[in-house]
């Protein structure tokens, strides 16, 4: 199955947990698939998000740094089987600016690792 990536920006793979807050109403815990400067996708496992949802997102960066962001669901999908919500930035903090730029460094890194031999 294909997955047609519709944000407009580079992804950078994540797989933290993290503490999001839906509709100032529901606490639960969400585990964050990938980001990019424009967005975030979250793996839900069930239908406790719809798109139009406000999500408060909090989770701990490498170096132990709780980062926070306010996004919106735009759009709901499947990856290999669970349920996923793709969502766009309500707010960018200089914080999540950095941290999005270290996951692209770390990126970068990976792909430029030469193989001995």
């Amino acid at each position: 199955m294909i997955i047609e990536r519709k944000r407009k920006a580079e992804r950078y793979m994540v797989q933290k947990m993290g503490l999001a807050q839906i509709n100032r109403k529901i606490n639960t815990n969400l585990m964050i698939n990938d980001i990019s400067m424009r967005g975030i996708s979250l793996l839900c496992g069930d239908n406790i998000v719809k798109e139009g949802d406000g999500i408060k997102l909090s989770f701990f960066a490498n170096g132990g740094k709780r980062l926070a962001v306010e996004c919106m669901v735009v759009r709901l999908f499947e990856i290999h089987g669970i349920k996923a919500a793709g969502c766009v930035f309500r707010n960018v903090s200089t914080d999540i600016i950095t941290y999005v730029l270290d996951k692209k460094a770390e990126h970068d890194r990976k792909l430029n690792v030469k193989v001995a031999g």
